[in-house]
């Protein structure tokens, strides 16, 4: 059975989640990215804690670090790299996450069409979540 990576915008984060929990309930391996919730707000992980405002540049460059760096080896570990994309919407660090699967070789797939043509020409191609239940499971 494949294993997927879910990557996207934390304003989706929620959703991510969701269908984390839906994708192992069916019995497939998934991760999705880490969130500090340091800078983030545990309700609404797409805002900022009043913490960030005090933070400095280096402390929050550091921890954008640290996360990235732990979300690529997810990447690396997985076997299928999935965009959620709301309304074509994924972000910019999905963006880099999406040239990094590629560059990695791995299957990318995406919930809906990306708005940005070049991410969008590197992956396999839109399927939905139940399609990628399915194929995980034939695979």
């Amino acid at each position: 059975m494949k294993s997927v990576c879910l990557c996207y915008s934390f304003k989706f984060h929620e959703y991510g989640k969701e269908l984390q929990r839906r994708l192992m309930a069916e019995g497939i391996d998934c991760d999705i990215p880490g969130t500090n919730f340091k800078y983030r707000k545990s309700d609404s992980p797409g805002e900022y804690t009043d913490d960030f405002a005090s933070a400095t540049t280096e402390d929050i460059l550091a921890d954008c670090k640290r996360m990235a760096d732990e979300h690529l080896a997810k990447i690396d570990k997985t076997d299928i790299t999935y965009i959620l994309a709301v309304d074509g919407y994924f972000g910019l660090s999905v963006s880099g996450e999406i040239f990094y699967a590629y560059g990695r070789g791995k299957d990318i797939y995406t919930s809906e069409p990306l708005k940005e043509h070049t991410p969008m020409s590197l992956t396999k191609g839109v399927m939905t979540t139940d399609e990628l239940i399915e194929y995980c499971k034939e695979n």
